[in-house]
């Protein structure tokens, strides 16, 4: 049994299908399903909104398959629905402890594929694949696997790009706002958007309080409790809130902040215009308040 297999496009969303082959491709369910393809490979599909005891059927089934059977391949299709599930971390962790010990039994092996509202989820991803877990994107339309039978036999496919661990992996974020300030292409920017939202930027603050705050700690605002940071004034005039990707030359007080968060915070801010991306060489992008309305709007968040 091949693993994948190139099917001709003739043109845009159109492919051509040779006289004597059937092609078959596998999508999310409403319902959490398992299910075994004509090529063996086993569909596991937590459903569109599962519940959690869904989950440890699901997964129990699984576990029941490796016991009966020798080998084989194990296809996970995560939909929006589960991510809305794992609402706290100790429910993602959950899910990523039953994972590993699915992992451990070496006959099989598992892939997970995440569909498009899923695949913004960069951190549960990662865990999945840090866990010995192929990872995959479907395609756009929410394909996930795709199956062609052919006269000589069965050759199978994944229809996303295979995820090769978090996204910051790999992209230096610093040389990327360098080329975003130097050569503005907007598949740059495309690429700055989906990595921000995740990273931890950082910012100079000046903190008075009455109240003693720990360093490194999590703190909530109160009356007593006044932070101010600097703004940034662009050559157009637009007044920006700052945050960069290092902190090595920061002389004061700082704090973390993660890309979501800033682009929130910019919106909660009636004096400023926008954020304003700094890396460590001081190169810059800006964003306006319409453009981050847009960021968080497109479901990069």
């Amino acid at each position: 049994m091949g693993i994948f297999d190139i099917l001709k496009r003739k043109k845009k969303d159109t492919v051509v299908i040779p006289e004597g082959h059937e092609v078959v491709v596998v999508s999310g369910g409403a319902s959490p399903a398992l299910s075994k393809m004509d090529s063996g490979v086993w569909i596991a599909d937590f459903g569109a909104k599962p519940e959690f005891t869904d989950l440890d059927m699901l997964i129990n089934q699984v576990k029941d398959i490796l016991k009966n059977e020798n080998e084989g391949l194990i296809l996970w299709i995560i939909q929006k629905g589960l991510i809305t599930l794992l609402t706290n971390d100790s429910k993602k962790n959950y899910l990523i402890t039953r994972f590993h010990k699915i992992q451990s039994n070496r006959k099989f092996s598992n892939v997970a594929i995440f569909q498009p509202e899923a695949s913004k989820n960069i951190e549960l991803m990662s865990q999945v694949y840090e866990i010995g877990f192929g990872v995959h994107f479907s395609a756009p339309d929410g394909a996930c696997f795709i199956e062609v039978h052919k006269p000589e036999g069965i050759v199978v496919g994944m229809c996303g790009d295979a995820f090769k661990g978090n996204r910051t992996d790999g992209i230096d974020i610093d040389s990327l706002i360098y080329d975003i300030a130097e050569y503005k292409k907007e598949s740059d920017n495309q690429e700055l958007y989906k990595i921000m939202i995740d990273y931890e930027f950082h910012f100079p603050i000046s903190v008075e309080s009455t109240e003693q705050i720990a360093h490194g700690s999590s703190i909530t605002t109160n009356e007593n409790t006044k932070i101010s940071m600097p703004r940034h004034k662009l050559p157009n005039g637009m007044n920006m809130i700052g945050v960069y990707t290092r902190t090595s030359e920061m002389k004061s007080e700082f704090a973390g902040i993660t890309g979501k968060e800033a682009l929130e915070m910019v919106l909660k801010c009636e004096d400023v215009e926008g954020l304003m991306v700094i890396n460590k060489n001081d190169s810059w992008m800006g964003i306006t308040k319409e453009g981050v309305k847009n960021i968080l709007d497109c479901g990069y968040a």
